[in-house]
């Protein structure tokens, strides 16, 4: 509640504060009203003016508690929203949850719900369109003639075909991870919507027509009710509608991801698509493609091995473990490379070291012999370490 009386540093009782204010002899009267003495204008304006910093108030205090949720102190149709203003209820409808007030947080709920729903489909509907226009334009370039490539070794086209199998792969665990995100989301809503609008039907039925000698007021109430209902049932219907087509989109990124995936990666990666689809259809490349993934996974493995025993030797080094000292056995059986990359690790901060060790891991994926002679320097130490421990 908000009270227009002025402070004016008088003592009143509680009985007083409101009472008149008594121009002549203040302290008899009740604390003046900020519009007296104005006009009409004046205090349409000030009333402006205080709802705007009011506004202003309560949003600074939503934000700095992390609320999402903003006021706004101007009417909708200066906001410049279409919809009809909801009716106020007053204190002894919202205290006894009346009909009325059931009604308006109906209305509420089901607008909350409509935007939220309506914007998932807005975002899925445009990567639809966009996934759409990809394939379109694709097609496009393959039946245009082109002009004869030059010829690609076949190591090359096998990698870039394994590359695009991955590609695929993680694409399609991506589309079903939103899928599965979006049927989360609307867990329970489709069945929700359809119990509202059964709801707001039998209401319609039930409603009664005013009889023959119904005054005219009645008649407005009854045409205003329905016609009220009628509206609420149409955004109903609407939002269990785009509900059911939310779901139906989730599922279809679930269980039938194939058509998004790719036009997906052929918007990410339109070269290497546009190349390596011809190829994918070729059951001989594929099984060449597939064969070499599994020989860069087995790689990659044998090269998170060397990168454990490296950063084994690294933190004994950090702490001068037994036989890592200056002096010691192990330290000194270490290759001068392999004693560097120690030393230089170990000078690295925490934060930064998981980055140098991945960008190891890269160079030696890039670089097989890299990785063999990192291995070997590597493995030569642990079998020193291992004969002189059997002695």
């Amino acid at each position: 509640m908000y009270s227009e009386r002025i402070l004016d540093g008088i003592e009143r009782p509680r009985e007083q504060f409101f009472k008149r204010y008594n121009g002549k002899s203040p302290e008899k009267g009740g604390c003046k009203k900020a519009s007296g003495g104005k006009t009409k204008d004046e205090n349409v304006e000030a009333l402006l003016v205080t709802r705007e910093r009011w506004a202003r108030v309560q949003n600074e205090h939503l934000a700095r508690y992390s609320h999402d949720a903003r006021v706004d102190h101007r009417s909708l149709k200066d906001q410049g929203i279409d919809r009809e203003p909801e009716c106020h209820l007053g204190q002894a409808q919202v205290q006894t949850q009346s009909p009325a007030m059931e009604r308006v947080l109906a209305a509420r709920a089901d607008r909350t719900l409509a935007v939220t729903i309506q914007k998932a489909i807005e975002a899925a509907q445009r990567r639809v369109d966009r996934l759409k226009a990809l394939s379109q334009a694709f097609i496009g370039k393959m039946t245009r003639k082109a002009a004869p490539a030059p010829a690609v070794p076949l190591a090359d086209r096998i990698d870039e075909l394994a590359d695009y199998l991955a590609l695929i792969s993680a694409e399609r665990a991506r589309a079903v991870e939103w899928g599965k995100r979006l049927e989360e989301s609307l867990e329970g809503v489709p069945e929700r919507n359809a119990k509202h609008t059964a709801s707001l039907k039998r209401e319609a039925d039930q409603l009664k027509p005013p009889g023959r000698f119904a005054t005219s007021r009645t008649r407005q109430q009854f045409e205003e009710r329905m016609g009220a209902l009628k509206q609420e049932i149409g955004i109903a219907e609407a939002a269990e509608q785009k509900a059911l087509k939310s779901l139906a989109l989730s599922r279809e990124f679930q269980f039938k991801p194939g058509p998004h995936v790719v036009a997906a990666i052929k918007k990410d990666h339109p070269g290497l698509a546009e190349r390596m689809l011809p190829l994918s259809g070729d059951p001989e490349m594929v099984a060449l493609a597939t064969q070499r993934l599994g020989e860069r996974a087995q790689a990659g493995r044998k090269i998170d091995e060397i990168l454990r025993n490296f950063r084994m030797h690294a933190s004994k080094r950090a702490i001068k473990a037994h036989g890592y000292g200056d002096q010691g056995e192990q330290w000194a059986a270490l290759p001068e490379l392999i004693k560097k990359m120690v030393v230089d690790f170990n000078r690295l901060p925490q934060a930064q070291r998981p980055i140098e060790i991945d960008r190891i891991r890269q160079h030696m994926l890039r670089s097989p012999e890299a990785a063999k002679n990192f291995s070997e320097q590597v493995g030569r130490v642990a079998g020193n370490i291992k004969n002189e421990l059997n002695r």
